[in-house]
C-alpha cells in the first residue's frame, strides 16, 4: 500500500513472481468481445511476464465464464457466439 500511495505500481512480494509488477489482463480478451473491455468482472491480476506471455487464446475456462455471463445477461448472444467461434 505505501508503494500505491506514493503512485508507484504494485508488486507481488511472495513466491516465483516475487518483486515483479502486478498487471490487470482481460479474461476474454477484449479483441475478442469488445463489449467486456470495460467490464470490471472480465479483468483479473497477475504477474508482468505471466500476461506478456499470453495471448489473445480462448479456452474451457472462457468459453465457461462467457456462458454464465451469457445466462445472466451481461453479455450479448453475438458476444457468445465470438467466444465460441473464436476457441475452434
Amino acid at each position: 500500500m505505501i508503494k500505491l500511495r506514493k503512485g508507484n505500481a504494485p508488486t507481488i512480494t511472495k513466491g516465483p513472481y516475487a518483486g515483479e509488477i502486478v498487471t490487470g489482463d482481460h479474461i476474454i480478451p477484449r479483441s475478442v468481445t469488445p463489449e467486456l473491455d470495460n467490464t470490471l468482472f472480465n479483468l483479473e491480476f497477475m504477474p508482468l511476464t505471466l500476461n506478456q506471455k499470453k495471448s489473445a487464446k480462448v479456452g474451457q475456462r472462457q468459453i465457461q465464464l462467457a456462458r454464465r455471463w451469457h445466462k445472466l445477461g451481461i453479455l450479448s448472444d453475438e458476444g457468445l457466439r465470438s467466444v465460441e467461434t473464436q476457441s475452434k
